[in-house]
């Protein structure tokens, strides 16, 4: 008897956005990256961090700050503030 394969997947790598009988409608402007790590240690209260990849992320945006324990109680939600013109650093808006 011949033993099956089951292939094994990250968290991130199952995502699926479906409807049964409905429309799925998306709004949105294309973006470089969708998510990338950081370049160097962050800790709480700072205003400005830098990231491991070039992004065309606009000011306005806002997007999360994930802890290094993946509890999602401990990912932080910010807004972008300004980005650097080396496409890397962010400034987060305060208060």
């Amino acid at each position: 008897m011949s033993k099956l394969a089951v292939p094994t997947y990250e968290l991130w790598d199952l995502q699926v956005l479906a409807a049964i009988e409905g429309t799925i409608d998306l709004h949105g402007q294309p973006v470089l990256k969708r998510w990338t790590r950081l370049a160097s240690p962050a800790a709480a209260g700072d205003t400005t961090i830098k990231v491991a990849d070039p992004i065309d992320w606009a000011p306005g945006l806002q997007i999360v700050i994930a802890s290094t324990t993946f509890n999602p109680l401990q990912a932080e939600v910010v807004t972008i503030h300004d980005v650097s013109d080396d496409m890397q650093t962010i400034v987060l808006e305060v208060g």
